[in-house]
């Protein structure tokens, strides 16, 4: 992985396109942000944009930092917490990923490199991204463009989604944010289903922002403990034990349509 600066020869995070990143890979188009009617399966969040690279043999999916966004006004919270908030996330996500790729987790997505855009504008701010392989879709999305699917499928997705829980729990890690749209398939390349998103994951014994937080991941789809403010002492039993009402509101969403909680 690399974390060399990429001078670059844009000078805004919507004018990435064209940019050249370490190891011959070219950013070819940004996806809309996340929130948008025409967001795609991979997209961004607040603070991060989503782009589509390639180095002409194959494709990968670049999420972006957005800094410019931190830096605007947003009611309720301070720059300098904001900042805090983007910098912390970002360096507690690179360091579990580093994590998953030394512990070769091969049922979560993977990072083909890493490190920082430096614009020529005029206030000189790095622009840090993350690259990832490049999924063909989410189960979510999937699902609702086609009726045809067996229940062999839907078992072969929840066996890759469960050994990659396996596979997190193992390293301490909870990915907390396990929803339709974060299980990715990789089908053409008979890699199966991964776990992307590894964002608002909690590792034992390493402190970041979100772990505060009662519901680190969707409201939607937050264990009834969380909901009703009910926090259990053991890290295992909070944080391992929201990833498997996770897994299990995934097995009635693939089956049902349906998660059993809806706010």
């Amino acid at each position: 992985m690399s974390t060399q600066k990429t001078v670059a020869s844009k000078t805004t995070m919507n004018d990435l396109v064209g940019v050249r990143l370490d190891g011959d890979w070219v950013i070819t188009k940004q996806l809309p942000r996340a929130g948008a009617a025409d967001a795609t399966d991979q997209t961004g969040s607040c603070f991060s944009i989503g782009y589509i690279a390639s180095n002409g043999k194959q494709k990968a999916f670049v999420k972006v930092i957005d800094i410019h966004e931190a830096l605007k006004h947003h009611p309720g919270t301070t720059l300098m917490e904001r900042l805090k908030g983007v910098a912390d996330s970002h360096t507690f996500e690179c360091a579990v990923l580093d994590v998953c790729s030394k512990a070769k987790l091969n049922r979560i997505v993977q990072v083909i490199s890493k490190g920082e855009i430096t614009p020529f504008d005029s206030s000189g701010i790095p622009i840090p991204y993350i690259m990832f392989e490049l999924a063909e879709g989410d189960i979510r999305k999937i699902i609702g463009r086609t009726n045809k699917i067996d229940d062999a499928w839907k078992l072969k997705v929840l066996h890759d989604v469960a050994v990659g829980l396996q596979q997190l729990h193992g390293q301490s890690i909870a990915h907390q944010d396990l929803k339709p749209s974060n299980v990715l398939l990789f089908e053409r390349e008979s890699k199966g289903a991964k776990i992307g998103d590894l964002g608002r994951s909690s590792r034992k014994g390493m402190d970041v922002s979100h772990d505060g937080n009662m519901i680190a991941g969707a409201l939607a789809y937050a264990p009834p403990e969380q909901v009703y403010g009910i926090s259990p002492e053991r890290w295992e039993e909070r944080r391992e034990g929201c990833d498997l009402y996770h897994l299990g509101a995934l097995t009635t969403f693939l089956f049902a349509g349906v998660t059993p909680t809806q706010f």
